[in-house]
């Protein structure tokens, strides 16, 4: 069984944590009209469109090479390994 001061550490710190981390999301709430605080069809935030190119020409080599060593690593993480586990085949796993 908890101690008592384990039980009011326990009780405060659920009881301050959520006070103080609803703050900031009621007093940006109460800045603006009601209309706008309970409106959900409109996003709050701003979107940001990056491209990026070089003068250069578009090699895809090195996009293709990631690509396939990202999925054999990801089906040696997801396959092999459980299975290497599972059959207690340390040397699959090597």
């Amino acid at each position: 069984m908890p101690s008592f001061l384990a039980t009011l550490m326990a009780l405060g710190l659920g009881i301050l944590i959520p006070l103080f981390s609803s703050i900031v999301p009621i007093q940006k709430a109460l800045s603006k009209n009601l209309a706008e605080s309970i409106n959900t069809r409109v996003s709050k935030t701003k979107g940001a469109k990056v491209s990026i190119s070089s003068k250069g020409e578009n090699n895809v080599v090195p996009y293709l090479l990631f690509g396939l060593i990202s999925t054999l690593a990801g089906t040696a993480i997801f396959y092999l390994l459980p299975l290497a586990v599972l059959n207690f085949n340390i040397a699959l796993i090597l």
